[in-house]
Order: C-alpha cells, then sequence, then structure tokens
C-alpha cells in the first residue's frame, strides 16, 4: 500500500513540479516563500487537526448527501405525494456539470448541496470589514518540495494566477481535486498564498461508479416501508444561512434553489431572521485623502476630517476599489467616496471616485492652456476642500439650485480674487454638474434666474481648452437650459436681453480659443440653441396692446 501511494504521489509531484517551477526561481524558494508567509492575526484560526477532521467532515458530508436525498423527495412528490418512478438515478457527492458558457474552475457554483453547508462563507478582518473566503480545489502538489498549487476562478481573477499552499495546510493523505475552503495572503513579491484553510468532503470523480447508498428508517431519513408505499417523511429543510452581521438578508442563492433546495415561506423566514439593527441614514459624498494602502495585506485607509470627528478612526478600504493601474495613485492625493458602516459601526469606503476634482485652466494664464497637472498628482487649499464639501452636501440635501449658485460664485471669486485662498483652476460648476444627473431632468428642476446665471457661466467656459468629453456635456446642458428657460419669470425679463447678448459674444469668440467648437456637430448644435434664445429675446421686445 505504501509502495503503491508513494508511486501515485511521485506521478503527481511531477505533474506539480512543472507549475511549481512557474511561480518560482526554484522550488526549495517556492517553498521557503510558502513556509515565511504568515496567516493575518485577524483571520480566523484555521480549523483544528484538519487531517483528524476529515474522516468526521467526510461522514458528515454523506449524511448531509442522504439528508438532502430526503428533502429533494419530499419537495418533488409534494405534489402527487407519490415517488416518481420516471425519475433520475440520484447521485450524491459530486459536482454538478458546468453550465453552458461556465467556467471549469468555478468549483463554487458547481457544489452539491451537502457541501455547501458546511461553507463558513465569510471572515472578519481587524477593522470589522467582511471578507468573503475563496473556494476552489487542490490543482497540484509535490510531497518532495512540500507545497502545491490550488485552482479557484474568483482568485485568479483577484490575483491572476493559482494560489500556492504548503504542505502544513495540507491533508494527508491528500487528492488531487478535493474542494477546500481558504483565505489569501500575499508573500514578499505579492503572491498569494493560502491560509485559514478549510478542506470539504472528497467529490466523486468522473467515471467512478455510483454506489446506491443503503436508506433504513432513522429519525429523517426515507425508511423502506416508505418507499414501498410511495410515502416520504423526512427533516424539514435546512435553514438558509444567515447573512453576516450588518449585512442585508439575500434568501437563498440562486445555485440553492436551482439544485432543488425549497424557499422558507414567509412566516417561518421571519420568525428565523435575526434581530437587526435599523439602517442607518444614507451618507452624502464625502472627500478625503489617500493616507495608506499596504499591497501585502490588500487594503489601505482613507483620512476624511468629518468622519475621524465623529468615529476617531480612519475609513478603510479593500483592493478591489484601487483605481486601474494605468492611472495612478498617490499618497495624499485627494478622492471621493461613499461611506458605510460595518456591523461594528467602523466607516468603510465604497464607489471611490480617485480624481473627483475637474480642472479648468489657469485664469492668469494664455487662453487655451491646459491644466499645469492632473488632480490626482496635486494637493488642494484646505479653502478649496471646504467649498467643495459645501456643495456635496447642497446636493445630497437636494438643494440643487443653491448649490449651482454657490459654485458659480467660487469660481467666478477665484477668478476675480475674492478669495486668494480657494485655488483658481478648479471648476466648481462642472463638479456640480457632473453630480446632478442627466442634464433635461435635471435643468428642469432649476429656476429660470438660475439657468441664464448657468448659461452665461457656461458660454464662458466653451471659450477654455475642453476635451471632447466635457465639451459634449457642457453643450448637452446648454441645449437643455436654452430649451426650458422661460424668459418672463420673475428676475429674468430686466436682464435676460444683456445676459444673451453677453452669450452670444462669448460663442462668437469661442472657435478662437477652444478648438472643439469647430467640430460641425458641436457648432450646429450651439448655433441653435443661440437662435433659439434670441427668439425669446424678441418675444419680450414685442410691443404690448394697450387700450
Amino acid at each position: 500500500k505504501a509502495a503503491e501511494e508513494s508511486a501515485g504521489n511521485g506521478a503527481t509531484g511531477e505533474a506539480a513540479a512543472g507549475e511549481g517551477a512557474a511561480g518560482a526561481a526554484a522550488p526549495e524558494a517556492a517553498a521557503s516563500a510558502g513556509a515565511a508567509a504568515t496567516t493575518p492575526a485577524t483571520v480566523p484560526a484555521a480549523s483544528a487537526a484538519v487531517a483528524g477532521s476529515g474522516a468526521s467532515d467526510g461522514a458528515a458530508a454523506a449524511a448531509d448527501g442522504t439528508s438532502s436525498a430526503a428533502s429533494g423527495g419530499t419537495a418533488g412528490g409534494s405534489k402527487g405525494g407519490n415517488l416518481s418512478a420516471d425519475a433520475p438515478v440520484f447521485v450524491f457527492g459530486g459536482l454538478s456539470a458546468v453550465p453552458p458558457g461556465g467556467d471549469e474552475s468555478d468549483i463554487l457554483a458547481r457544489l452539491p448541496p451537502g457541501h455547501r453547508n458546511l461553507l463558513r462563507g465569510y471572515f472578519e478582518d481587524e477593522t470589522g470589514a467582511c471578507m468573503s473566503y475563496y473556494v476552489g480545489r487542490l490543482k497540484s502538489f509535490n510531497n518532495r518540495t512540500g507545497y502545491g498549487f490550488l485552482e479557484c476562478a474568483q482568485s485568479k481573477t483577484d490575483w491572476g494566477a493559482d494560489v500556492f499552499i504548503h504542505k502544513k495546510y495540507v491533508l494527508n493523505p491528500w487528492h488531487i481535486g478535493q474542494p477546500i475552503e481558504f483565505a489569501v495572503t500575499l508573500n514578499s513579491r505579492g503572491q498569494p498564498q493560502a491560509s485559514d484553510v478549510k478542506w470539504l468532503p472528497r467529490l466523486r470523480e468522473a467515471g467512478q461508479p455510483v454506489v446506491q447508498p443503503r436508506v433504513f428508517g432513522r429519525p429523517g431519513g426515507i425508511s423502506l416501508s416508505a418507499a414501498a408505499t410511495g410515502t416520504v417523511t423526512g427533516s424539514p429543510p435546512v435553514a438558509d444561512r444567515p447573512a453576516p452581521p450588518g449585512l442585508e438578508q439575500q434568501g437563498p442563492s440562486p445555485e440553492a434553489v436551482a439544485a432543488g433546495e425549497p424557499k422558507a415561506t414567509d412566516a417561518s423566514a421571519a420568525s428565523a431572521a435575526p434581530a437587526v439593527p435599523p439602517p442607518r441614514p444614507q451618507e452624502p459624498r464625502r472627500l478625503g485623502t489617500l493616507k495608506s494602502y499596504v499591497p501585502a495585506q490588500g487594503y489601505g485607509f482613507i483620512a476624511c476630517e468629518e468622519l475621524f470627528a465623529q468615529h476617531q478612526r480612519d475609513v478603510y478600504f479593500d483592493k478591489s476599489l484601487l483605481p486601474l493601474p494605468h492611472t495612478g495613485w498617490r499618497y495624499g492625493m485627494v478622492v471621493e467616496f461613499t461611506p458605510y458602516f460595518n456591523s461594528r459601526g467602523q466607516p468603510q469606503a465604497r464607489s471611490i471616485d480617485w480624481d473627483p476634482i475637474p480642472q479648468v485652466p489657469d485664469r492668469g494664464a494664455a487662453v487655451g492652456a491646459g491644466p499645469a497637472m492632473p488632480s490626482s498628482q496635486r494637493t488642494f487649499t484646505g479653502a478649496t476642500l471646504d467649498k467643495l464639501r459645501k456643495l456635496l452636501r447642497l446636493i445630497h440635501e437636494q438643494q440643487r439650485e443653491t448649490a449651482v449658485v454657490n459654485a458659480i460664485d467660487a469660481q467666478g471669486g477665484a477668478a476675480g480674487g475674492a478669495d486668494p485662498d480657494i485655488d483658481r483652476d478648479v471648476d466648481f460648476v462642472c463638479f456640480v454638474l457632473d453630480r446632478l444627473g442627466p442634464e433635461k431632468e435635471a435643468a428642469a428642476l432649476i429656476k429660470d434666474f438660475v439657468k441664464m446665471l448657468l448659461m452665461l457661466m457656461l458660454a464662458k467656459t466653451l471659450r477654455t481648452k475642453l476635451s471632447r468629453e466635457r465639451c459634449e456635456q457642457l453643450v448637452r446642458w446648454f441645449e437643455a437650459l436654452s430649451s426650458t428657460i422661460e424668459p418672463s419669470s420673475e428676475g429674468v425679463p430686466e436682464h435676460f436681453k444683456g445676459v444673451v447678448d453677453q452669450i452670444a459674444s462669448h460663442l462668437l469668440n469661442a472657435p478662437k480659443d477652444n478648438d472643439m467648437i469647430k467640430v460641425e456637430s458641436i457648432a450646429l448644435r450651439l448655433k441653435a440653441c443661440l437662435q433659439e434664445l434670441q427668439a425669446k429675446v424678441e418675444i419680450i421686445d414685442l410691443p404690448k396692446d394697450t387700450d
């Protein structure tokens, strides 16, 4: 037996050696790197005596498979009350078939219900953030070198490689293809390594003969007399696993429903659902600065004065929220995010915008000059950030008109030197417009007097050098405002003609300063807007009938 096992291990080891060499300069170096990797103190401790619990897990899985068969029979026979003789043979403990277009390495989607019940699902790191475990299978292992690799579709997406596993986490005996639930840490070279592992019972391999289990009369099982008479008794379906603390109940997964697990009724779900605290009110978007990021741990922190004053801690964010590699990031850069609070009330960042502050050419520079540097590579004054935070609060409170007027004042004041502490190249108006939603819908909610001021500001902005995308956005806003403004509204008639004349002057000179205005489609749209405004001026100037 020892010789056969050694031969089998040797054959597998040869297959693993080639893959191990691809992940490290030498097998010994990779094994050393695996041994040096440490499990974070915050990750829950791995299951004690993994090798010793393998047999008990296998027995539990067999019982779960039998119980699942009983539950499936109950669900299937509930309509007619009898077992169907035409039903396919039930096979327990094997992977389901790969769906069309599916991924062979997506083990989680193919686990049978009995195995799913053994999954831990998630853990909390030291910040209280809920982190999901990966679920994969043993792809290769070499007894001589003492390491192998795990295959998992999600971890391959996240880290771009199979996950290294050291021998201290491997069962003895081990089996290629055996499913495993695990967390990931990174070594000094940024390569993923398995930690906090939990081995799941082995799955039936393709081509392995199916052994029909003998089912005896026992609580929760199917008795022989019941099978003969066509009636089925069994234990109630397993309750759905509760969601992580602080997260909403998601109900049975689509895979579980497809596998035949019945959905709980509303009454049973209500009685089984744990009490959860009332949801927090929606938080406004916040500005902060990137304070730290640790690639080896895969998370970092954002400094935000407003949230720190409330919670006395920085804001956590996960590696999945980092910007694309080509955009880059640096410590101290300004970011915008939506706050989210975990079960411990600790702030976390969601929907991070890594370049939230639009810029316009310096008012003191030559016309047509672009920004001195991208906003992600520069810092902003405290007065500028305070003004932007105020605008975010106004937008969150649905005070759109006040936000637009404040943005125009800030941008005009910066140009005129009213507040020397405000950065002159920050486009406060576009900062607000970017957050008001679709142009036509937003314009309909703004008063006509504010529309008139905004059109004049946009006409000035169109005289600066803009990207095609920004120019298209401002033209859409100009179209929405010019078509919806009512010149007879309060406060508009006495100023409308003079404002339209200024707008016409800016648009006439815009092609000299902004090449985008020379694009035929943009030029025609602006011309149509100007003609519409001039037609409304003529209506105001028409003499009124007098008796």
